[in-house]
């Protein structure tokens, strides 16, 4: 299994450069913490999804668009939470993120930043959360140990 969960943290990691760029970014274009937090998380667990699903846990092919549809329903549910959790940090943390772009000039807008941060302080729940479910749903269809 530590192997399995490196992989997938690896694996995610790829998937987290994707969500919190796209949020970012969607936060400095105008979108909303919790739409922009949604839409990057939403891009970044179909990459994960797709990839570990191939390299980690080699689901078979006949699986794949009901194990999907089951991921997406636990996505959705997933990411929302993770979102609301993103956009509250986000909105707490604005204010600091304002003094601290003020102060360096370096930093994107406030808002943006702070929904950095959000993300990178929700990811270690998030990351365990969908490795788990992952796994749960990889292996549902394998025959109990000591089968045949």
């Amino acid at each position: 299994m530590t192997g399995a969960f490196l992989t997938f943290a690896i694996i995610s990691g790829l998937g987290w450069l994707i969500d919190v760029s796209s949020a970012v970014g969607l936060v400095q274009l105008g979108i909303s913490p919790f739409v922009a937090s949604f839409v990057g998380a939403g891009l970044a667990v179909t990459f994960v999804f797709v990839v570990s699903r191939w390299v980690i846990f080699q689901a078979q092919e006949a699986r794949r668009a009901n194990d999907f549809a089951i991921y997406v329903a636990w996505q959705i549910f997933a990411i929302t939470v993770a979102s609301l959790l993103v956009a509250a940090i986000a909105h707490l943390l604005a204010p600091l993120a304002s003094r601290l772009i003020a102060a360096t000039a370096v930093l994107p807008d406030p808002l943006a930043a702070a929904t950095g941060a959000g993300k990178v302080i929700v990811t270690p729940l998030t990351l365990v959360a969908n490795f788990l479910f992952m796994r749960w749903l990889s292996q549902r269809h394998a025959a109990p140990r000591g089968t045949s």
